[in-house]
């Protein structure tokens, strides 16, 4: 009998021992799925980003060559150099999101700031005749003169994203009546930090939208992923900032990123 119970525990601890071994393959298979589903989301967000502009883009061609526009050849060049960066983009980015080690790094390289932003506004300008863009640069709120040169050392296809990220949600607030966007770059501190903010004068938030702004799950738009402003802050943390936002319902937005002016890579 005493030989019984020891086979009958020997068993039933090997038992045991097996079905943890499931569990940790099944928690490991679900943590890998979850995973998997987070990239897809990702992925999906930042190609849903561009597509509007690249389709106006090429009904800008299509118009263009309809009407015989005195400058068509200009209108077509601008078009479809803006559809090679913006598909040159999209492939950066997605080999970005395949390679799982490197989501969460910071691959800094020195560029001019000021010209990303007034590449990104060009283009989009081209394409949302009826919304004002403005870019400005001063220490004071407002802005001041023409913006200048200002080298940063971030990680340029992310700050991108960011830019990219926020002019569209300021557009979609804005929709289809007349609006205006403005953009003011500053230095603080010494010029060791600077400051990036996007104002619109779209739709704004409410209390309840803004309190879940930054979930990864929340979207106040129909065909939304969610995942905007939460890309946004990541990267912005990942590069030692924080981010700001003011708004109110049918006050516009305001969004104030506040930057190192060079990070080191991790």
């Amino acid at each position: 009998p005493a030989e019984i119970e020891i086979k009958r525990l020997y068993m039933g601890f090997n038992a045991m021992i097996e079905g943890i071994r499931e569990q940790k393959r099944t928690i490991s298979e679900i943590s890998r799925m979850k995973t998997i589903i987070r990239l897809g989301r990702q992925v999906a967000h930042e190609v849903k980003n561009p597509l509007t502009p690249i389709q106006l883009s090429a009904e800008q061609i299509l118009e263009a060559l309809k009407d015989k526009n005195p400058n068509y050849e200009e209108i077509i060049k601008q078009s479809v150099d803006y559809i090679i960066d913006e598909t040159h983009h999209l492939k950066k980015v997605s080999y970005g999101f395949l390679d799982l080690s490197r989501l969460d790094e910071v691959n800094a390289e020195e560029f001019d700031l000021t010209q990303i932003i007034s590449e990104e506004l060009f283009n989009v300008q081209q394409l949302y005749a009826h919304i004002h863009f403005s870019f400005a640069a001063g220490e004071a709120e407002g802005g001041g003169d023409q913006p200048g040169p200002l080298k940063v050392t971030l990680d340029k296809i992310k700050m991108k994203q960011v830019l990219k990220n926020l002019i569209i949600n300021s557009i979609e607030a804005i929709g289809e009546k007349k609006g205006e966007i403005r953009i003011l770059l500053k230095k603080k501190e010494g010029d060791q930090r600077v400051i990036i903010e996007v104002e619109d004068n779209g739709i704004g938030m409410d209390e309840k939208q803004f309190e879940r702004l930054f979930e990864m799950d929340y979207s106040t738009k129909e065909i939304g992923t969610g995942l905007g402003l939460f890309i946004v802050k990541r990267i912005i943390e990942l590069h030692k900032g924080h981010i700001e936002i003011r708004s109110g319902k049918n006050q516009g937005t305001r969004v104030i990123v506040d930057l190192p002016v060079r990070v080191s890579g991790e």
